[in-house]
Formats: C-alpha cells, sequence, structure tokens
C-alpha cells in the first residue's frame, strides 16, 4: 500500500489508481470472471449494477430511434467501453461517436459526440461520479434518462477544469435533440409507452 507521511508523521493511506493498462491485464488474466459487469472510473473499479427489464427495455427503445436516425457518418455504439484518459473506461449505455474503425482501440473523447446512462437504480452515481469524471474529459453531452422520475436530464457545455456541466435541461414530454447530432429526435414520452 502507498503512503504519505504528513508533517506531524502521521501515515496516511494513499489511492492507487488502476491504469487502463492494468485493467486490461486483470481482465486477460482471467481475474474477472465472464459475467461480472465492472467498469474502470478514474482508476476505480466499479461494480455494475445487474440490468433489470425496465433498464433493458428503455435501452432497446432507444436503440432502435437512434440507429434509424443517425446519420451513418457515426456509430451508435450500446453498453460498449470508451477510454478516457489513462484511468477510465467506463461502459455508458449508448454512446453516438465519430464512425472509425475502433478494433485496435475503444472510442477517445475527441471521438465522442454525446452519452447516454439509463439510471433506474444508479441516479446518484451517475450525477455524482460519472457526470463529473465526462465533463473533465471535455465530452460535449450527456443525457441521463431517469427511469423513476420518468425524465430526461441533458447536460451540455463541459466546464472541464470545474468537473461539470454548465447547462442542464430536463425534459418529461416532447422530444430531445441532441446538439451535436440534430437529426436525431428522441421522445421523452416514447420511453415510458
Amino acid at each position: 500500500m502507498n503512503s504519505t507521511v504528513c508533517d506531524d508523521q502521521v501515515i496516511v493511506p494513499t489511492r492507487h489508481r488502476l491504469t487502463v493498462q492494468e485493467y486490461h491485464r486483470m481482465g486477460d488474466a482471467g481475474i474477472f470472471s465472464e459475467v461480472e459487469r465492472i467498469e474502470l472510473v478514474d482508476g476505480d473499479l466499479v461494480d455494475m449494477a445487474p440490468i433489470g427489464s425496465q433498464h433493458a427495455y428503455v435501452v432497446d427503445l432507444m436503440t432502435d430511434m437512434l440507429v434509424k436516425q443517425v446519420p451513418r457518418k457515426y456509430l451508435v455504439r450500446i453498453q460498449n467501453p470508451i477510454q478516457l484518459g489513462e484511468f477510465g473506461e467506463p461502459e455508458p449505455d449508448v454512446a453516438i461517436v465519430k464512425k472509425h474503425n475502433y478494433r485496435l482501440q475503444h472510442p477517445q473523447a475527441s471521438d465522442i459526440l454525446m452519452l447516454i446512462e439509463v439510471a433506474e437504480t444508479s441516479l446518484e452515481y451517475d450525477r455524482a461520479t460519472k457526470l463529473p469524471f465526462y465533463a473533465r474529459y471535455g465530452i460535449p453531452e450527456v443525457w441521463i434518462i431517469d427511469l423513476n422520475g420518468k425524465r430526461g436530464e441533458v447536460y451540455r457545455t463541459p466546464l472541464m477544469d470545474e468537473q461539470r456541466y454548465q447547462s442542464l435541461t430536463v425534459y418529461s414530454t416532447g422530444y430531445i435533440v441532441p446538439d451535436g447530432v440534430p437529426e436525431v429526435q428522441v421522445s421523452i414520452d416514447g420511453l415510458w409507452d
């Protein structure tokens, strides 16, 4: 365990942040089982909750809406990893990214137009942990679909140094149109039908 000695000689343990490379080596070594749902956020291994039927259904609906509307110059990725810096490989529910060959490397921050997190039990975690992490890397737009509140929170204009978003718009009805992909309209009401 790493530690830091303070002026008064008290030893304070310091956090060891896993890198993406270490995370992959652990996976390659079989440390994680095939069924474990884990993501790397800011150097921490985070157990992801099992996907409930409501969560899965809304992700399916959004996938259907997005795949039909997103221009072919972009890709819609569902629950696949993205890489954010040296210490992050989260797995957002939906990512719209520039169309490239990601065979050798997951999309980076510069490839990402927007991310969507669907929250049934993870709302506070998504707001308090993932959202600031996404802002730090300049992800231009993040949606949190709050299943219990039946609303969409749309965060835009990342303030990277402050690790927050400047703009928040909440939708309970109507359509959400992403800034970076204005060809797309997602019916927030359609997610609850």
